[in-house]
C-alpha cells in the first residue's frame, strides 16, 4: 500500500504505544508501532536526508483516507516549519467515527516529541495489513 517507509519510529516507552492499544480497543483498529511518516513510497532505501529534531503538536487528531486505508492522525511540526504526522490508529475499509475522533482527542497525547524519544527506520509497508509490515533498517548513527 505505501511501499519502502521512513519513519521517526517512537520509542517504546513513549504513551504514544499506550494511546495506539486504547484506540485498538475502543475503535477496533489495527496495532502498530507508533511512528511519524517522514516518507512514504521511498524510491531509495536512505534514511540520512533526515536529521533528528524536536516536534510540537499541531492542532487535533483528525481521521484520514488513502483509498480503503482508514488513519487517525495527529499533526507535528517541526523547526523549519515542516509538518508531519503521528498515525495513532488504522482500519481498513471501515472509516473512523466522529465518536472515534472525538474519543482520541481526550487521550494525553504528547505536546512535543523530542528527538531522543526516536529513531530513524526504514519499513515495507507494502500492505494495507499492519501485521504485515517489517523493518528494513534501523539507523543508529543519527
Amino acid at each position: 500500500m505505501f511501499g519502502i517507509c521512513i519513519w521517526a519510529e517512537l520509542s517504546q516507552t513513549n504513551i504514544l504505544y499506550q494511546i495506539n492499544k486504547l484506540l485498538a480497543i475502543k475503535c477496533n483498529s489495527q496495532l502498530h508501532n507508533p511512528h511519524i511518516t517522514l516518507e512514504y513510497n521511498s524510491k531509495e532505501k536512505k534514511s540520512d536526508k533526515f536529521e533528528k529534531c524536536d516536534l510540537k503538536k499541531l492542532g487535533y487528531v483528525y481521521h484520514s483516507v488513502t483509498k480503503n486505508f482508514h488513519s487517525l492522525q495527529q499533526d507535528y511540526i517541526n523547526e523549519n516549519k515542516e509538518v508531519y504526522h503521528v498515525s495513532l490508529a488504522y482500519k481498513v475499509n471501515t472509516p473512523f467515527t466522529k465518536s472515534d475522533i472525538n474519543y482520541a482527542n481526550t487521550l494525553d497525547i504528547p505536546l512535543k516529541i523530542t528527538k531522543d524519544q526516536f529513531d530513524i527506520t526504514i519499513w515495507n509497508c507494502d500492505s494495507v495489513y499492519t501485521k504485515d509490515w517489517f523493518k528494513i533498517f534501523f539507523n543508529i548513527f543519527l
